[in-house]
């Protein structure tokens, strides 16, 4: 009896890359302002979900809320230049966790036009928070967080059409 392959379990063909020459620059903002795919395998089923790419503005709301994290205490060393910061106090590890967990949601909220459709127009964090967090597991929300952190991008251009990299000569 021949096994028969559960459903999705394949990836889905997708073509093959091409090069393509941009001669204007409102060609290049058009390919980044196109929603992109968050692909998962879910159940058997792979999964697409359209996803964009974050803005320059959104990144630096990003980053702000990483640099208000309070630093961490420092542990006093025998002379000055042997001063260390905890990284491990908890207050520290709290703080700097909880701002992850709104960077996760407000991203996701805002490059993931399916989730934000669920809830528009919120523009509290905290109630992004408890909306995006109440949806789905921890795994699957930083999977869309990665992808849309990521951009679409693949930096393995290299790789793909035959250029030597780091990676090719490793031995397994």
């Amino acid at each position: 009896m021949p096994n028969k392959e559960p459903k999705g379990a394949k990836a889905p063909k997708t073509s093959e890359s091409k090069n393509v020459k941009i001669t204007d620059i409102t060609e290049l903002i058009e390919r980044c302002n196109k929603p992109f795919v968050c692909r998962f395998l879910l159940d058997q089923d792979v999964i697409e979900l359209p996803v964009k790419r974050l803005s320059p503005a959104f990144e630096e709301k990003i980053s702000a809320i990483r640099r208000n994290i309070p630093l961490p205490p420092m542990i006093k060393g025998n002379k000055p230049e042997e001063n260390v910061y905890n990284f491990n106090d908890p207050a520290f590890v709290k703080a700097k966790d909880a701002a992850e967990l709104v960077i996760r949601a407000l991203s996701i909220y805002e490059g993931c036009p399916a989730i934000r459709d669920g809830k528009p127009n919120l523009l509290n964090q905290d109630e992004i928070l408890d909306y995006v967090q109440g949806l789905f597991t921890n795994d699957l929300l930083n999977v869309i967080w990665w992808t849309i952190q990521g951009g679409g991008f693949d930096t393995r251009v290299g790789e793909r059409v035959g250029f030597t990299s780091p990676t090719d000569s490793q031995e397994s």
